[in-house]
């Protein structure tokens, strides 16, 4: 221990004494060049001296050729130095869990070497299947292909199992046609001002019979249909005719003109206008062969439309209403639901009235066979769809039952014409018209066009009379009626 203080008393001698020499060093001018390395030479003496550390490198910093890098900082002492048995004990668990971490590491990256291209393999194929655009233009290939064997197939059935006739019409004959509610004929359109004008004094005389909340409804009616003469005319002719306040809906009981009045004072849907609505209802009413279901294949809807104007214009009123309301949602005097479909303002309309063009997609709906969202009606397309695929257009003769049963709360069977049993169906629909159930819907073979459906008012000497839905009154021969008819919906 002597001997050691001894060597350390020298060392400090030694240093204090390099120290001095630095300091006189730094007193003298240095040689160009030289700045301050003596003193760091010496200084560096002295720190081998006291702590037998090595001389600092040379290392220059920021580029600063006078200024050297500090000596490395001494490691601090392990844990195992410090905690004895249980520092020894804690640096081999750390080492373990290290190895353990590092062979995860490796395992899992060994295991996404192999699994990545398996994986990019499964989305490529998840992303082809879900190519949409792909799916969709195989279906729009094959939907058409199977729409011309199904109606191929059908021709080939009907002739062979119910002995219909495919032959164009010789004997019919267009006998009406009043013309659209919203496209009137000019000379249609001068006679209802004429007559609007000449009846004044007796509308005055019949408005002045109703209660002074009738008479109030009337007028706003009056002034919202003045821009349309067919329309105005036509609610004069609904006032005299006593229908206004006599037939009441089948739902709700209101009457017409209550009904009418609704939809002239409530919020209407986007897209609807007030005064086309309003006036294009009234002259449907006032005449139902009006209803036209123009360029749609619709006419089983169309149909329905027009005998539910004719038997319950109140009920037809409220309807339509409903449809028109935000919501776009009415019941059915069964109590089904008919909804607004969401195109049926599309521009492919073809020029439908706006009550048609609300009613008629929603009865396509209802009369599917399945249904939504399994079978659904593309009123843009004009076609039953499944799904993304489209099918034929038009509906059966069972979609006619279901329709005009849920809008009269009246049980329709469907009566299918065959080989055997023509002549027997055909008495059924003439007793049927007899006993005052008409008109009655019925499906023909319209000529070599595919099927229509239309609505027969009455038979008379040998001659058929019926309502076309294309806005017409026509006959035909009854021989070649019968010949062409597949089916008749007939109410219980």
């Amino acid at each position: 221990m002597v001997k050691r203080a001894k060597e350390v008393e020298e060392a400090k001698k030694a240093a204090e004494e390099a120290a001095r020499k630095a300091a006189d060093e730094l007193t003298k001018t240095p040689a160009p060049g030289r700045e301050k390395e003596a003193p760091k030479e010496i200084l560096g003496q002295a720190a081998e001296i006291l702590g037998k550390t090595p001389r600092p490198q040379r290392a220059t910093l920021a580029g600063d050729p006078t200024r050297t890098a500090p000596p490395p900082k001494p490691r601090y002492e392990s844990i195992s130095s410090q905690k004895g048995f249980l520092g020894r004990v804690w640096d081999r668990i750390s080492s373990w869990g290290g190895t353990a971490v590092d062979g995860v590491t490796w395992a899992g990256g060994k295991i996404w070497s192999f699994a990545r291209p398996l994986v990019g393999k499964l989305w490529d194929g998840i992303k082809w299947v879900g190519d949409k655009t792909r799916i969709t233009d195989a279906l729009k290939w094959l939907g058409p292909k199977i729409a011309q064997g199904f109606e191929w197939f059908r021709q080939k059935v009907q002739r062979l199992v119910l002995g219909v006739s495919f032959e164009d019409f010789k004997t019919r004959k267009v006998v009406a046609d009043p013309g659209d509610v919203n496209r009137p004929d000019w000379h249609e359109i001068e006679k209802a001002k004429k007559e609007i004008e000449s009846r004044a004094a007796e509308e005055k005389s019949a408005v002045d019979k109703l209660s002074p909340e009738q008479k109030k409804q009337y007028e706003a009616l009056a002034k919202l249909t003045e821009g349309r003469p067919l329309s105005r005319w036509a609610l004069q002719n609904l006032l005299f005719g006593g229908k206004l306040t006599g037939d009441k809906a089948l739902r709700g009981e209101k009457t017409l003109l209550e009904e009418l009045d609704r939809l002239a004072t409530q919020s209407l849907g986007d897209g609807i206008k007030r005064e086309d609505i309003v006036s294009d209802l009234v002259a449907e009413i006032e005449n139902p062969v009006r209803i036209n279901q123009q360029g749609k294949g619709t006419c089983v809807a169309a149909t329905a439309q027009i005998l539910l104007a004719r038997k319950h214009p109140a009920e037809y009123a409220r309807i339509v209403a409903d449809l028109a309301r935000p919501v776009g949602e009415a019941k059915t005097a069964k109590g089904g639901t008919l909804k607004r479909n969401n195109d049926w303002a599309d521009s492919s309309d073809a020029g439908r009235s706006v009550p048609s063009r609300l009613i008629q997609p929603a009865l396509m709906d209802m009369g599917q066979m399945l249904p939504q969202p399994i079978l659904d009606y593309d009123n843009t397309k004009d076609k039953t769809v499944l799904g993304p695929i489209p099918l034929a257009g038009g509906l059966t003769g069972g979609g006619s039952a279901t329709i005009n049963t849920e809008l009269q709360n009246r049980d329709y069977d469907s009566h299918m014409f065959f080989h055997w049993n023509r002549s027997s169906k055909w008495n059924k629909v003439k007793e049927a018209l007899e006993q005052g159930k008409g008109p009655i819907p019925c499906g023909l073979i319209w000529g070599s066009g595919g099927g229509h459906q239309l609505q027969i008012d009455k038979v008379e000497n040998g001659t058929v009379h019926y309502t076309n839905p294309w806005g017409q009154l026509e006959t035909m021969d009854e021989a070649e009626f019968k010949a062409h008819i597949v089916n008749a919906e007939i109410p219980k």
